[in-house]
Formats: structure tokens, C-alpha cells, sequence
């Protein structure tokens, strides 16, 4: 499938659109949500990971017609991709699941957590669960497609850990999607007009909707490509408010620490920015979750992972290249870290 091909089948008008576009519109939801609710009302989606194909079934109920979708694998799953439905609204509801959707073109309002958020094109906002939102109707040129996580620990331990291993700000987003966050956040990439981010969703979409010989595999590299990009546009967002507020730039500090963490001192961080010890620490703490010991700690621990996945250094020479000279602090922290001994970790990893 090219993206020509991808265009019609995108803007292509199901049964049911035409009968919205008519006036007449969707609104038995109990059977679209299988009648399960909130105590507030509220209506949830509750789906299950264990069966592809009755996941990609749920979504498609006989009287709202054929949908857009796909369903493509991952070494953690199965994910379903779906284009919303246009010109009929959706009321407030919530996910069992984690939802990444993508504007694709034109716009999409959406109502989460009371606040209401327009999406541009290009622009994506990822879903925890039990997120509270509602949809606007979409008119025709406006294509949302969302990709349904089933199992959330392949977003956090496939995907958003891999790409935050050694980089402390995007920890925040492994952070918010944790299993013990409070599951009604949410996080809008304002990535409009980002070549990357356009060009990954189109093939990820071409490639589910038209599978090639090697698709799981491109499947879950473009889906790891799309949130490294998406990490580099939360951190220019990022860097972007911090200006516009005045207050103190945390970005810069956190790649002086990246770079500098084997050496590095507290005192020496706040000498080079001119501030206070004891506020690098806590500026540190505010915007990653980690102290600035506990962050040194995540780089070269970090770091030291990555060797023992890359090269055959032994294990003293892996932790004095990261900065430890006490072997036993090192076993101690890297066990707290990974569960396991370095020696154990790089053989579960060769395997």
C-alpha cells in the first residue's frame, strides 16, 4: 500500500458515516460499551488481551457499519488500529486500555478530564486508562486513527523503557503510565508538522493495513520510532514552557548531567548553572521524580546496561567505566535496579 492508497481508504466514507452525515445519528452506546459503567455514569470500554480478533470484533457493531481498522502484532501483542468514526459524537467514557490516537488531517476536539483540547494535524495524545473523555463530532476532511494498547506493559517495558534508559526526562512518561500511576492522565504531543512523526504513522498504517512478509517486526519498529520522536517533541514542548514561564530551564541541567555522570558533583552542577545546591536537587525532584543522587544513579546504571548488552567488557571494567570504583556498591545498586546480578543480566539478554 502506498500513501495514495492509504488517502482513499482513510477519507473513504463507511455505510454508517453516510447515514451521520444524514442526520442520522448513533446513540445506543450501552451496546458499543457492553452496558459497563462508572458509578458517576460514565460509561468504560472493558477489553480483553487475550483474543486478537474478538478485540477487533468489539469495535465493530453491526449497526454502526464497517469501520477502518487493522489489528497488527508485537513481541508484546496485538494492537488494534482504528479510524473514528466522523459526524456523530462520542459521549464521556473511559478505556480498560491505553489509546494513542493520531490526527491524521483536519482536526479533532476532544473533552478529557473537563478541559476541553483541540488536536491539530499531525498532533497526538496518548490515553491511560480509566481516562475520562469525550469526542466532538469530526467532519469529513478530519481523520483521527487510534491505536488500541491491550497489554500496557509493552508500551512501558518494550517501548518507553528502551528509548528512557539513560535519559532522565523521558521517564516522565514511563513514569505517568506506570502500573501504580492513577490511571486518568493523559499527554498531548504537540508535534504538528513533524516530517518524522507523519512519515512513521503513514507506514505503521500502510503496513497494518496491507501486511508485508516481515510486518511484526516493522510493526513494532516503527511503533518504537514514533515515541522516540514523540519524546524529542515532548522535550522541545517542554523546554518550550519552561522559557515562556521564566522560571529556571531543567533541561539543560539534565543533559549536563547525561553527559558529565560519571564525574559529576551536586555542587559542580549548581557552580556551572549559578544556583544553589540544594535547589539543583529539588528542581531535579519537581520535573524527573529523582533527586539528583538518584539520577546520577539511573545514568550509570543505565548506562552500565547497555554495555553489558553491547560489548564483552567485564563486569569491574563495566562499572568503572560508568563511574563506580566499589564493586559491592555497584552489584547492590544494579541488582535494586534490575532485579538481577550484571552477569545474570547479560545472559538473559545473550540468549
Amino acid at each position: 500500500m502506498n500513501t495514495e492508497e492509504l488517502n482513499r481508504t482513510l477519507f473513504s466514507l463507511t455505510e454508517s458515516e453516510e447515514r451521520h452525515r444524514a442526520g442520522v445519528f448513533y446513540d445506543n452506546w450501552e451496546e458499543m460499551f457492553d452496558g459497563d459503567a462508572h458509578e458517576d455514569g460514565t460509561l468504560r470500554i472493558v477489553m480483553a488481551a487475550d483474543n486478537a480478533e474478538s478485540q477487533r470484533a468489539a469495535f465493530a457493531v453491526p449497526s454502526r457499519g464497517e469501520m477502518v481498522s487493522g489489528l497488527f502484532s508485537t513481541a508484546g501483542g496485538s494492537i488494534l488500529m482504528r479510524r473514528n468514526s466522523r459526524f456523530n459524537p462520542v459521549p464521556l467514557h473511559t478505556h480498560s486500555y491505553i489509546e494513542m490516537s493520531y490526527v491524521y488531517a483536519g482536526t479533532c476536539v476532544q473533552k478529557i478530564n473537563g478541559e476541553t483540547i483541540e488536536l491539530g494535524e499531525d498532533e497526538v495524545l496518548l490515553l491511560d486508562t480509566d481516562c475520562p473523555h469525550a469526542i466532538e463530532a469530526q467532519g469529513e476532511g478530519d481523520i483521527m486513527v487510534s491505536f488500541v494498547l491491550f497489554d500496557q506493559s509493552f508500551l512501558r517495558d518494550e517501548v518507553l523503557e528502551s528509548i528512557a534508559e539513560g535519559n532522565a526526562l523521558s521517564r516522565l512518561l514511563t513514569d505517568a503510565f506506570n502500573e501504580e500511576s492513577d490511571h486518568r492522565r493523559y499527554v498531548r504531543f504537540s508535534s504538528r508538522g513533524n516530517r518524522r512523526v507523519r512519515l512513521f504513522f503513514q507506514e505503521l498504517m500502510c503496513e497494518t493495513l496491507d501486511p508485508s512478509t516481515n510486518a511484526e517486526f516493522i510493526s513494532s519498529e516503527l511503533f518504537r520510532l514514533i515515541f522516540a520522536e514523540l519524546i524529542n517533541v515532548y522535550e522541545k514542548d517542554y523546554a518550550r514552557r519552561e522559557r515562556e514561564s521564566g522560571r529556571v530551564p531543567v533541561i539543560p541541567i539534565v543533559h549536563y548531567i547525561e553527559e558529565h555522570y560519571r564525574t559529576c558533583t551536586q555542587e559542580g552542577v549548581a557552580e556551572h548553572f549559578s544556583i544553589s545546591s540544594k535547589y539543583v536537587s529539588v528542581l531535579l525532584k519537581k520535573h524527573t521524580g529523582m533527586n539528583f543522587r538518584q539520577m546520577i544513579h539511573a545514568q550509570r546504571l543505565g548506562h552500565a546496561a547497555q554495555l553489558l548488552r553491547t560489548t564483552h567488557l567485564p563486569v569491574t571494567e563495566v562499572a568503572r567505566e560508568v563511574g563506580y570504583e566499589n564493586m559491592t556498591f555497584f552489584y547492590k545498586k544494579f541488582r535494586e535496579a534490575y532485579g538481577v546480578a550484571p552477569a545474570e543480566y547479560r545472559r538473559r539478554i545473550q540468549r
